[in-house]
């Protein structure tokens, strides 16, 4: 027998994990994002001097006022390369975390104990070539998906061309490129732009298909310690409505406690606003305490709330797979 996504019950489990389990969070990720910041400044402190400092500024306005040097362009190139590195090293300080939360969203480890956590071995390496795998499958899919599409609009733009563009394609071809941009720009047959649509709407639902069934590819990987690309398509197989499902009622769960939370914090915040308005104005060591405490407030509040929507969005995947691997024989039967 199948086992069947339990949407409201995946749903409810993921927002009741992150809302019990938010200390937990900051304990298992405080040290990742401490790597990840050192990571990126250092390594960009790094390149911003290999590149020359303040001189790379200057030459960057001179190249905006259109003072541009060509020999420049090396140095642009590096600076970039160097901050796409130094911000995918910096991501990959998070794995250790992103890992061991998904093992625990889904039942398969208890948290484990100390102030900090920091663990980077197989498992962790697994998870990096599985996102990897799938992100070329995801492209190699979408390009595919996608491609039907574009021949079917190309070709609807070549064949509604006039037989006269056509014939006056040698000595007039003014006349055939006018003909191929009116037809980019709609004036197709109503039957061309209905077929164009509708195999852009194909390739669309396929992928969106793709993207439901590989949706716990990478969770996979984090609580099985393996690739297990088979086995990550195997527990979605036969749920993909429910997953659907589950993930538009996800959506509507997320965006009702995002307002919930700005309504709550820009209230909050007017009020301690009001509140604080006497105190600055009289200054002295008082209002510099007071700015202080409402600096410090602000900021433990900002860390709860990420904190709070990283193990919503990663608990999601580990609830989903929690339900799908369930014993569903130790279930009681309906009669």
């Amino acid at each position: 027998m199948k086992t069947k996504l339990e949407i409201v019950n995946t749903v409810t489990e993921t927002v009741k994990f992150a809302f019990s389990n938010l200390p937990m969070t900051i304990r298992l990720g405080w040290l990742g994002v401490v790597l990840m910041f050192v990571i990126f400044l250092g390594g960009m402190a790094v390149t911003f001097g290999a590149s020359g400092g303040m001189e790379f500024i200057e030459s960057l306005e001179n190249m905006e006022n259109g003072d541009f040097d060509p020999r420049f362009i090396g140095t642009i190139l590096g600076f970039y390369a160097g901050l796409f590195f130094w911000g995918l090293l910096g991501v990959l300080a998070m794995v250790p975390f992103i890992v061991v939360m998904h093992q625990i969203a889904a039942g398969a480890i208890e948290p484990p104990r100390g102030i900090a956590f920091f663990r980077f071995g197989g498992r962790e390496i697994k998870f990096i070539v599985a996102n990897v795998i799938l992100f070329v499958l995801s492209s190699v899919v979408f390009m595919v998906t996608l491609l039907p599409g574009y021949l079917a609009l190309i070709i609807g733009v070549f064949s509604n061309v006039p037989v006269e563009a056509w014939q006056a394609i040698g000595s007039d071809p003014d006349m055939f490129e006018q003909a191929i941009e009116n037809n980019v720009d709609g004036e197709q047959s109503a039957m061309s732009g209905l077929i164009v649509g509708l195999v852009f709407l194909v390739g669309i639902i396929l992928y969106v298909w793709f993207s439901l069934r590989a949706i716990l590819f990478t969770t996979a990987a984090a609580v099985e310690n393996e690739f297990a690309p088979f086995s990550a398509f195997g527990l979605t197989g036969g749920n993909v409505w429910r997953i659907l499902a589950a993930v538009l009622f996800f959506f509507v769960v997320i965006l009702a406690l995002e307002m919930l939370v700005v309504t709550v914090m820009f209230i909050g915040g007017g009020i301690v606003g009001a509140m604080m308005i006497p105190l600055f104005m009289q200054g002295g060591a008082a209002a510099v305490a007071g700015g202080v405490v409402v600096g410090v407030v602000i900021i433990a509040l900002y860390v709860l709330m990420i904190a709070f929507f990283a193990a919503l969005e990663i608990g999601f995947k580990g609830k989903m797979y929690q339900s799908l691997t369930r014993d569903v024989s130790a279930e009681p039967v309906e009669t």
